[in-house]
C-alpha cells in the first residue's frame, strides 16, 4: 500500500516537471510604481515566448488591486501581437490612484495565448498609494439668502481627496457681517469629527439674521482646517426684504417662469408674470401668490400685484398668471430692482410660505406712451345697451409726443373707433396724460365672450395695448325691434364748467348721437336757470340719421350781479313723444379778487393773453361776435356821414 502511494507521487512529480518543461509563455518582469491619491502611475509588464512556435496574440488581464477591504479597479492592458518564438514584448498601462488609505495594493497579471486557452502565465505585482493628507470643498461659494429676524442655511460638501483619515475639523468665518446700527448676521457650522479617504460629508452653514438688520449683502470668507490642511471659500449672506412674514416655512416652492432674469422694462410698462408652484405637503392646500417689485437700492416696494388663489393637490403643481405695472414716476434708473413672487397658504402664511426672485432692469426710453387705465361702464351687456369705454394714456418717455391717438377695437364686435390726434408732454411735465371715452353697443353680435382692445399709437408706428373680455347677452325679439328704432343719446364734454369772475357769457358743449336704426327728430333745452342765467341760442340740427353724431352748443348769458359759486342746471333731450334724457350739470362762477389784489400798475403778458384768448372756444366765439358788431356799427356810421 505504501509502495503504491510512493509510485503515485513520483508519477505526479514527473508529470509536473514535464509540464513545466513544456510551458511556452512566461511573464519575465512587472515594474513597481507608487504615487499620491489622484495621480496616474505607469506599470510595464514583459512577456516571453519560450516555445518553438510563434504566437499570433497574447491577451493580458489583471485582477483588481487590493489592500485590506479597499481595492483599485483592474486596469485594461493592451494585447501583445506576433510574439515570435524565443522573443519577448512589453506593454505599459496606466493606473489612476483613487483616494484610498495609503499602502501597497496587490494584484495578478495573467498572459493567455489567444489560440490556446490552456497556455497561460501569471505573476503578482503591486502599486503603492503614498500617505497624503488632503481635502476639498466641492462648492465654489457659500451663499445664503434670508430676511431679518430669520435663520437660513446652506450645505457645504467636503471630500477627503487624500489617503489618510482626517480628524479634528475646524470651521470659522471672517468678514463684514454687521450693519451701521450694530445689528449682525451670526454664522455657525455643524461639526465634522473625521473623514476617511475618498469619503464625503456635508457641513451645514447657518446664518442667524438678527432683527432689524439692514437689507444688504454681507460678505466674508469661510476657513476649513484639518490635519494641517486649510481650505477657504467666499461666504455671502444676502438680507432680503420681508417677503414672507415668518420667513420661508412649510412645503411650498415657487419659481418665476416669465419674465427672465435680466429682462429690460421701462417706467409705466406692465410686466406679464407666469409662475409655477409645487405643493410638497401631505395635504391639498389653498395657495395664494403675490408679486412684489422692489427697489433694492432705496429699500422700498414700488409695486404689488396679486394672483388668484388656487387649490393644489398634495404632490402636484400649478401655474398662475398675473401682471404688475411699473410706476411711471419716482423711478431711479441707476438703482437695482428685483421682482419677487411669494406663494403661501391662503389662510395661514405662518405654516407655508416660499418665494423666488429675479433681477430686472428698468430704464426710461426716449419715446414711450402707455395705457395707464382701461375701464368700461359694464362688462356684460346686450344689443340695446350703450356702453362707454374710457382709456387714459400716459407719456412715460423723455420726449414730448405729437399726433398720438387712441383706438378702441374689436374685430368680432365690429368696433374700430379712433380718437382725434393729440399731444402729450414728456413724463416729468404737466400734461403728460390724456383721456378719451368711446361709446359703442354690441349691435347684432351673438351671445358670447369677446375681446375688447385699447390701442395707443405714437411715434414711428409704436404702440401699447390693453385687453379685456366682455360678455354679450342674447338679443331677444323685443330688443331686436328696439334696435331698428331711433335711439338718441346725450353726453356732455364737461359736466362742470368753471368761469372767471369777469365772464358774462359761456357755451355749453354737448354731444347728441343716434344709436338706433332709423332717423330721429329731437330738440335740446336747458331748465332750472331762471335765477342766474338765460339761453341766448342753441346750435343743433332738428334731425339725426342712424348712427350719426352731432356736437350741440348751447349759448348762455349770465344775469347781472350773479353770485359767485356753483350754479346747477338741467339739460334735457326731447322728441315728439316727450322727455328722452335729462342730466344735471353745474357752472362755477369765480369770486372777484379783493381790491388790494388788483391795485397798482397793470402789466399785460401778451403770451398769457393769447393763451387765454384761444384756449376757450366759447370765449373766442363771443369776442369774435362782439368784433363783428363793432365793425358793422362803424360801417353804418360811415355811410351816414357820407350823406
Amino acid at each position: 500500500m505504501n509502495t503504491k502511494i510512493v509510485l503515485g507521487l513520483v508519477l505526479a512529480l514527473l508529470m509536473l516537471i514535464a509540464g513545466a518543461a513544456a510551458q511556452t509563455l512566461t511573464i519575465t518582469s512587472i515594474t513597481t510604481a507608487s504615487g499620491d491619491p489622484g495621480a496616474s502611475v505607469d506599470v510595464t509588464v514583459t512577456v516571453r515566448n519560450a516555445g518553438a512556435s510563434n504566437i499570433s496574440s497574447v491577451i493580458l488581464t489583471s485582477t483588481a488591486l487590493e489592500y485590506g477591504i479597499n481595492s483599485i479597479t483592474a486596469p485594461v492592458i493592451e494585447t501583445i501581437t506576433n510574439l515570435n518564438a524565443g522573443t519577448e514584448q512589453s506593454r505599459t498601462f496606466s493606473l489612476s490612484l483613487p483616494s484610498l488609505p495609503s499602502g501597497a495594493y496587490s494584484g495578478t497579471i495573467t498572459a493567455t495565448d489567444s489560440s490556446n486557452a490552456n497556455e497561460t502565465a501569471s505573476r503578482a505585482y503591486s502599486v503603492a498609494i503614498n500617505p497624503v493628507s488632503n481635502f476639498e470643498i466641492v462648492q465654489t461659494k457659500a451663499r445664503i439668502t434670508g430676511q431679518s429676524d430669520d435663520s437660513e442655511s446652506t450645505a457645504l460638501t467636503i471630500r477627503n481627496t487624500g489617503s489618510t483619515t482626517l480628524t479634528s475639523f475646524s470651521l470659522s468665518y471672517a468678514g463684514d457681517f454687521e450693519d451701521d446700527d450694530g445689528d449682525m448676521v451670526l454664522v455657525s457650522f455643524s461639526s465634522l469629527a473625521s473623514l476617511t479617504p475618498g469619503a464625503t460629508a456635508e457641513v451645514t452653514v447657518l446664518a442667524d439674521i438678527e432683527r432689524n438688520v439692514d437689507i444688504d449683502t454681507y460678505t466674508g470668507t469661510i476657513t476649513a482646517s484639518s490635519n494641517s490642511i486649510t481650505r477657504t471659500l467666499p461666504l455671502e449672506v444676502e438680507v432680503e426684504p420681508k417677503i414672507c412674514k415668518y420667513g420661508r416655512q412649510g412645503y411650498l416652492s415657487v419659481a418665476i417662469d416669465r419674465p427672465d432674469s435680466g429682462d429690460d422694462f421701462t417706467p409705466g410698462e406692465t410686466i406679464d408674470l407666469k409662475i409655477s408652484i409645487d405643493n410638497d405637503y401631505s395635504k391639498k392646500l389653498n395657495v395664494g401668490a403675490e408679486a412684489i417689485l422692489y427697489d433694492a437700492t432705496d429699500s422700498k416696494v414700488i409695486a404689488r400685484a396679486s394672483f388668484e388663489s388656487e387649490y393644489i393637490d398634495d404632490g402636484d403643481s400649478e401655474t398662475m398668471d398675473t401682471s404688475i405695472s411699473i410706476p411711471s414716476k419716482g423711478i431711479d434708473e441707476d438703482n437695482e430692482f428685483y421682482l419677487y413672487v411669494k406663494a403661501f397658504k391662503a389662510t395661514d402664511e405662518e405654516d407655508h410660505c416660499a418665494y423666488d426672485r429675479i433681477e430686472v432692469e428698468i430704464e426710461r426710453e426716449d419715446e414711450m406712451v402707455v395705457i395707464d387705465e382701461f375701464t368700461i361702464t359694464q362688462t356684460e351687456f346686450s344689443c340695446t345697451d350703450t356702453v362707454t369705454a374710457t382709456v387714459t394714456v400716459e407719456n412715460t418717455g423723455l420726449e414730448d409726443q405729437e399726433n398720438v391717438y387712441i383706438q378702441l377695437y374689436s374685430n368680432a364686435l365690429g368696433i374700430e373707433i379712433n380718437s382725434k390726434k393729440f399731444s402729450v408732454n414728456a413724463y416729468d411735465e404737466n400734461g403728460n396724460r390724456h383721456t378719451e371715452s368711446f361709446v359703442f353697443n354690441a349691435g347684432n353680435a351673438e351671445e358670447g365672450d369677446y375681446k375688447l382692445i385699447a390701442f395707443v399709437y405714437y411715434g414711428n408706428n409704436e404702440e401699447d395695448r390693453k385687453e379685456m373680455i366682455v360678455h354679450v347677452n342674447p338679443c331677444d325679439t323685443d330688443a331686436m325691434k328696439l334696435m331698428g328704432e331711433a335711439r338718441l343719446l346725450l353726453s356732455m364734454e364737461d359736466e362742470k364748467l368753471v368761469l372767471p369772475y369777469t365772464a358774462t357769457k359761456f357755451v355749453l358743449p354737448l354731444i347728441v348721437e343716434n344709436k338706433g336704426g332709423k332717423a330721429a327728430a329731437f330738440k335740446v333745452d336747458v331748465t332750472e336757470i331762471s335765477g342766474w342765467a338765460e339761453v341766448t341760442a342753441i346750435e343743433a340740427p332738428s334731425l339725426l340719421g342712424p348712427g350719426e353724431q352731432y356736437h350741440v352748443y348751447v349759448y348762455m348769458q349770465l344775469k347781472d350781479n350773479v353770485a359767485s359759486g356753483v350754479h346747477d342746471f338741467r339739460i334735457n333731450l326731447r322728441n315728439d313723444a316727450g322727455l328722452i334724457y335729462s342730466k344735471l350739470a353745474s357752472v362755477e362762477v369765480g369770486e372777484a379778487p379783493a381790491e388790494d389784489e388788483i391795485s397798482g400798475d397793470a402789466v399785460v403778458d401778451v403770451g398769457s393773453v393769447s393763451k387765454w384768448l384761444f384756449s376757450d372756444k366759447q370765449r373766442l366765439f363771443w369776442i369774435a361776435g362782439d368784433l363783428v358788431l363793432v365793425i358793422l356799427a362803424l360801417v353804418f356810421l360811415k355811410l351816414l356821414l357820407k350823406r
